[in-house]
């Protein structure tokens, strides 16, 4: 016996298929897109150089406390913002020109990041200022 679908059955298939026909036509682009963005931000930056770490800080923006020391408090950053940022401050040389740079990253990561301790920065070749702190183990430029 054969069985029947009823009205409501092809409706929610009808649903359905409409959703995942909005995700592809909209979603996909948008994701593409963002990926291209990335992928030619990252091979803009495709010298690279030796960098030293001159001075870590920390800011709880709750608070507003800048500190060296470590806070065991935890802030909740489920709203998105900033609570609460490392900022590291890094220097190197670009074709005898020195470079003092600053990066932040989110959370309290002081414990990855040691005055004097060696990193690799990934600067763009026209725009040396420019450049991105990441460990001695990534390739800078296209990947």
């Amino acid at each position: 016996m054969k069985e029947r679908r009823t009205p409501q059955a092809k409706t929610n298939k009808a649903v359905l298929f409409a959703l995942a026909l909005f995700i592809v036509i909209t979603l996909v682009p948008l994701w593409l897109v963002l990926v291209r963005r990335q992928a030619s931000r990252v091979a803009r930056f495709s010298a690279e150089a030796q960098a030293t770490v001159t001075k870590v800080d920390f800011t709880d923006y709750r608070t507003g406390r800048t500190t060296r020391e470590r806070i065991e408090t935890v802030v909740d950053e489920s709203k998105g913002k900033r609570r609460r940022t490392t900022h590291v401050n890094y220097r190197y040389i670009v074709d005898g020109r020195e470079f003092e740079r600053q990066a932040q990253p989110r959370g309290d990561q002081r414990e990855h990041y040691a005055v004097g301790s060696l990193w690799k920065v990934c600067y763009d070749p026209r725009y040396p200022e420019e450049s991105i702190l990441v460990a001695l183990n990534e390739k800078c430029g296209a990947r």
